[in-house]
Formats: structure tokens, sequence, C-alpha cells
């Protein structure tokens, strides 16, 4: 296995169709293995902070 720093660095700013196009091309040039792939598919980086409520959004109860 080599050291997947670099391609984690790569695919952090990507979206989520954009990294599995990135992995599934390093899995066919052999840079990588199988278990290397999942190892980026499923590498947590810094959480985005989660997005404010929106005014309507505050204290609002649905009724059925």
């Amino acid at each position: 296995m080599s050291d997947l720093t670099p391609y984690l660095e790569q695919i952090q700013p990507l979206t989520f169709t954009e990294k599995i196009g990135f992995i599934f091309a390093l899995l066919e040039q052999g840079e990588i293995a199988e278990i290397e792939a999942y190892q980026l598919l499923t590498a947590q980086g810094e959480p985005k902070p989660p997005e404010p409520p929106q005014p309507d959004q505050i204290g609002t109860i649905a009724f059925l």
C-alpha cells in the first residue's frame, strides 16, 4: 500500500461524483489497490459547517 496523503489532498475539494471518477482512474492506471480506493472514498475530511436555519423554518410546527 502506498501513502494516500497526496490523493486525499487532491480529492478534498472535489464533489462526490468527481471523487468517484478520480478514484476510478487511479484504479484503472494501477496507481492504487481496491482497499486504497475504499479508504480514499470513505476518508473523513473536515466536515462542512451546518447551515444556519432559514428564517421561515425557525419555530414552526407542522400539524398533520
